[in-house]
């Protein structure tokens, strides 16, 4: 189980357009949503029915994700460091 996150415009550079989804495991996705929530974004959704996490949210995650890098790192949580490209670009995702 987990949430996959289908991004509104990033595509991959082989041609064939497809989109390029990032994933989050259930742990995962629950230290995210501790993350952002500390910086007083709304949580993400906790359901994965196709819901619209905008680009202007996607933008404020990626920027919370590079303020605290270190700190993540410290925490055992540097895997959402790899994750800072594909927020930044998105353009907006849809939870599945």
């Amino acid at each position: 189980m987990g949430y996959d996150l289908k991004p509104v415009k990033l595509r991959n550079q082989w041609g064939d357009g497809e989109p390029i989804w990032q994933r989050y495991n259930m742990a995962g996705w629950r230290e995210l949503n501790k993350l952002i929530r500390e910086f007083k974004l709304r949580p993400l959704p906790q359901t994965n029915d196709g819901n619209l996490i905008v680009e202007k949210k996607c933008l404020a995650i990626a920027k919370i994700i590079f303020e605290n890098q270190d700190r993540l790192q410290v925490e055992g949580l540097g895997f959402l460091t790899d994750h800072i490209e594909w927020w930044r670009n998105c353009g907006g995702c849809r939870v599945y």
